[in-house]
């Protein structure tokens, strides 16, 4: 793979195909341009073979498709097995939970990509390949086909305990701020009931000398 503008190859990248001709049959010559054009929805990505004619060797170029798998997540499992090994056995649910991260931020920003390039053809800033939107069309199809319905029943039954949990926590803070208002309400009650007996009593003691007097006169 040679990175140049992309085009035809040039005598440079002959001499150098020449050479790999001493190690494989028939390489097939990659040409990459690292800075392509960002609106294009062509990949700056081009092959070529060779085709020997009767008195010429020509390049023929090759259709390409790139493809992706877990080959990403492979990569960021192996640079998280090695921070693995520097930082010991007690990481590894942090080696875990970054490799899961890693997975669903690629998984978002390819998403993105898709969905900035639906938008782009919406609004007419690029042409629109159809074979390209069939393929969105396509996987949109078997990801709702691909539905788990254990999945959607495990999803119900996390819900219904967090729904759950919030209904037990606002029955208990009720039952708190009852058990508090009942509390308060017989400390008020206790109080008045206990004022009332203790100012008759001071009253009768005051009155009681009186009727000891007139009876004396």
């Amino acid at each position: 793979m040679r990175r140049q503008t992309i085009g035809s190859p040039d005598e440079e990248s002959l001499a150098i195909h020449e050479q790999m001709m001493g190690f494989f049959d028939m390489p097939v010559m990659m040409l990459f341009a690292p800075q392509g054009d960002t609106e294009s929805s062509q990949l700056p990505v081009k092959a070529f073979e060779l085709i020997f004619k009767e008195k010429t060797v020509e390049f023929a170029e090759i259709p390409v498709r790139v493809e992706t798998g877990d080959a990403e997540r492979i990569g960021v499992e192996d640079i998280t097995k090695g921070a693995q090994a520097q930082g010991g056995h007690g990481r590894h649910l942090d080696v875990h939970l970054t490799t899961e991260t890693n997975a669903i931020k690629m998984f978002y920003s390819r998403l993105k990509i898709v969905r900035d390039y639906v938008v782009a053809v919406k609004q007419q800033k690029v042409p629109m390949n159809h074979e390209v939107m069939r393929q969105i069309d396509s996987f949109i199809a078997r990801l709702s086909n691909e539905r788990d319905p254990h999945l959607q029943s495990l999803l119900d039954e996390q819900q219904l305990s967090v729904l759950t949990s919030a209904l037990l926590a606002a029955i208990t803070k009720a039952e708190y701020v009852n058990m508090d208002m009942t509390a308060k309400r017989q400390v008020a009650m206790n109080g008045t009931t206990s004022s009332v007996p203790a100012s008759t009593s001071h009253h009768q003691k005051r009155r009681a000398p009186k009727r000891v007097r007139n009876k004396r006169d």
